[in-house]
């Protein structure tokens, strides 16, 4: 009988629901605190250096959203774009 295991690292290294929920979370939060005028109770960031990487995010979301896209293409596997307008943000410097 074969049997096949995974090393807890390598299951606690891959991508899953639970780790793109948290970062959804905390996105979330600050949305809120800011719709809230809360945010230096939510973060030591100041709103330059927040606005800052929320713009990285962004930029570094819409990169792998192109990348799993051509992927998917490559691999013939078509995936409906339910997404809003995009709004792209560039990275100065």
């Amino acid at each position: 009988m074969n049997t096949k295991t995974l090393s807890l690292e390598v299951v606690q290294s891959k991508i899953g629901e639970v780790q793109l929920e948290s970062i959804l979370k905390t996105l979330d939060r600050i949305h809120e605190a800011a719709a809230n005028q809360q945010l230096s109770e939510a973060t030591s960031l100041d709103a330059e250096a927040l606005v800052g990487w929320l713009e990285d995010i962004i930029f570094t979301a819409q990169e792998a959203i192109t990348e799993v896209r051509q992927e998917a293409t490559h691999n013939n596997i078509e995936i409906e774009n339910t997404s809003n307008p995009t709004v792209l943000v560039y990275r100065q410097g």
